[in-house]
């Protein structure tokens, strides 16, 4: 078998591994339970994050449900205070694998307003102010690194005369291109050595 029909497998089993990698591993990112399950949620701040069914007339990109908040004040956004206003689920990851990152966020008011992220405890997205246009803009982090067996998700937001309201939370491994070169490598080699079986 020469070398040029195994690329066509390459690519097949690159598509499938692209896959698999790709699986959402944040539970009930749109909150289609219509309620935080498999989230956590700060209890301490003024209107905290809550779920919401086509809020304020707006229908979300996927399903019929957002998180929701108002918070008001700078003690919504001071990570690990007391009354942070902070919404996250912790998530299976990988040891050293790398993750993208998107949702879809609406603000529905003027300023202040504010969401930051957070992942593993590191802040990785600041957004103030935020668009005030109508409906849902989508977000992307990319680049996020593993370091353990689990991460920390975190979003702490801030509207004082409105509401945030954030959904289609999505977090995949991104797949590394090395491992697909020494599998193409691999393959190969096992193709020149069925070939030269065959002549002899």
């Amino acid at each position: 078998m020469k070398c040029s029909k195994f690329k066509l497998l390459l690519l097949l089993a690159m598509t499938l591994a692209g896959s698999a990698q790709a699986q959402n591993i944040v539970q009930n990112g749109s909150f289609a339970s219509g309620s935080l399950l498999d989230w956590t949620r700060s209890q301490s701040s003024n209107y905290p994050w809550t779920v919401r069914n086509d809020f304020r007339g707006v229908q979300p990109p996927v399903g019929n449900y957002s998180a929701v908040t108002g918070c008001e004040g700078a003690q919504c956004l001071q990570y690990g205070g007391n009354h942070a206003n902070d919404l996250f689920q912790v998530l299976g990851t990988t040891n050293g694998t790398k993750y993208s990152l998107s949702f879809y966020l609406a603000d529905f008011g003027g300023a202040p307003s504010a969401l930051d992220v957070y992942w593993g405890g590191h802040e990785v997205l600041a957004l103030s102010p935020l668009s005030t246009a109508s409906g849902y803009f989508e977000y992307t982090v990319s680049g996020l690194t593993a370091t353990s067996s689990t991460t920390k998700l975190e979003f702490l937001g801030e509207q004082k005369p409105g509401y945030l309201a954030l959904t289609d939370i999505s977090v995949t491994a991104v797949p590394e291109p090395p491992a697909y070169a020494f599998m193409f490598a691999g393959l190969c080699g096992i193709g020149l050595i069925t070939q030269r079986r065959r002549i002899r």
